[in-house]
């Protein structure tokens, strides 16, 4: 009787001290945690308000690509639901937007295993930039006592953070990819310049956008050949002025630019004109002459490249490796 009366005891001052214990724990946390995406606004905001699309960039459903899910109501509003029921990895639950704000999408995440909660999750976005966003990814838990006693033992914060970093690094780079996709010269910069008059020799190129720089080089050596028996050195790089273009080939006159006006036999002569031009710097070896049209399209919404000057501005590297950058200059 004794021994079952200090066992009752014991249970109770254990029980006791438990709950003592659990009572020095906190019992609620939160995790936050940030990545810069290189994407815009447009691309990203659809991948954090709507349930389907979080399903992509998920760091749990690797863990259990067996899951059942289902779906409720209008995705991407208020009161729609993700439900799902899988492995101990991940549990089951359920998770509904709150609230959809262009910032700031509220979420409420409920588990029913591994045991019963109710947490606030949240995905702020900050646009800094034109094609830069800053999303930040928050979460409130509440583990009820003395279930908090698990914090003794493992560091749930850390966990989560680590689960949101995951998550948030597969977020850039999905995001990236798609804007990248719909953005393909998103690194090239439109500029304003202007140009002064400059004397120019060159020789008549029949090409396509697709051989233009080849065709180019070919000639070059020739011109400068030409500039060399008179001691004159070029006033820039060589230079493609596009003098027409119709719908399978273009005019180029291929040449370079010259402090004063000299005649060669067998080059042309004539003033490169002056002006405000846009100015597109292109990097050949990510993108090829034949690219240039579509860039213009994108950048300037211009179809026709006639008048258009092309300047190897890294002439060397380029005639040597290939690759290097040309600037594309349209008068405006």
């Amino acid at each position: 009787m004794k021994i079952a009366r200090f066992i009752l005891y014991f249970i109770i001052a254990v029980i006791v001290l438990i709950y003592g214990i659990s009572f020095t724990l906190k019992s609620e946390y939160t995790v936050e945690r940030t990545a810069e995406i290189n994407a815009d606004y447009e691309t990203v905001f659809p991948l954090i308000s709507n349930l389907k699309e979080m399903r992509k960039w998920s760091p749990w459903h690797d863990r259990d690509p067996n899951m059942k899910e289902t779906y409720e109501g209008t995705d991407g509003a208020p009161g729609s639901i993700h439900r799902w029921k899988g492995n101990d990895q991940v549990g089951e639950g359920e998770q509904e937007i709150l609230s959809i704000r262009p910032d700031r999408i509220d979420i409420e995440v409920r588990f029913s295993k591994p045991f019963e909660s109710k947490n606030q999750t949240w995905l702020a976005i900050d646009t800094r930039f034109e094609d830069v966003v800053t999303v930040t990814w928050g979460f409130t838990g509440k583990i009820p006592r003395p279930f908090n006693l698990m914090l003794l033992f493992s560091n749930f914060e850390e966990a989560i953070g680590r689960d949101y970093e995951d998550g948030l690094n597969r977020l850039k780079q999905l995001a990236e990819q798609q804007y990248a996709e719909k953005n393909p010269y998103r690194n090239i910069y439109l500029q304003d310049v202007n140009f002064q008059p400059r004397f120019f020799v060159y020789k008549v190129v029949n090409t396509s956008f697709d051989k233009m720089l080849e065709d180019a080089l070919k000639v070059s050596g020739d011109i400068e050949e030409k500039l060399n028996t008179k001691g004159i050195k070029p006033f820039g790089n060589l230079v493609i002025y596009i003098n027409s273009q119709s719908e399978n080939s273009i005019e180029a006159h291929v040449g370079f630019p010259l402090e004063q006006k000299v005649s060669f036999q067998g080059l042309n002569n004539s003033v490169l004109p002056e002006g405000e031009y846009h100015f597109l710097p292109i990097p050949i070896g990510e993108y090829t002459t034949a690219d240039i049209p579509k860039i213009m399209a994108n950048k300037l919404r211009k179809q026709e490249a006639s008048r258009a000057i092309i300047d190897l501005l890294e002439y060397a590297q380029i005639r040597e490796t290939g690759k290097g950058l040309i600037g594309v200059f349209v008068l405006k």
